[in-house]
């Protein structure tokens, strides 16, 4: 399993949507380089400050089945309003 990209988009603070204050929304992509399928993802987001501190950790799954050489563009992970980085585990069948 590979992460190919990694969307980001700064949404504001929005009452109207149930936006109750600044975030950033995180849309994943992978790509499955195995030779199974994958039934499902499981990644951890950790977000950290300018100073290496972790200010987040969250945890996400995809439940989806992606045939070798394929790639998918999984759900969004809302956080606080800050830089991220993602990693990935993939479980075949």
């Amino acid at each position: 399993m590979e992460l190919v990209s990694a969307k980001m988009r700064i949404q504001n603070k929005d009452y109207k949507r149930q936006i109750f204050s600044d975030r950033v929304e995180l849309v994943p992509t992978f790509k499955n380089t195995s030779k199974k399928t994958v039934v499902a993802i499981a990644h951890t987001l950790s977000v950290t400050d300018a100073f290496g501190d972790k200010i987040v950790d969250g945890v996400s799954k995809l439940d989806t089945k992606i045939p070798p050489g394929r790639t998918v563009e999984g759900r969004r992970t809302i956080c606080g309003k800050t830089t991220s980085s993602s990693r990935a585990s993939p479980m075949t069948s």
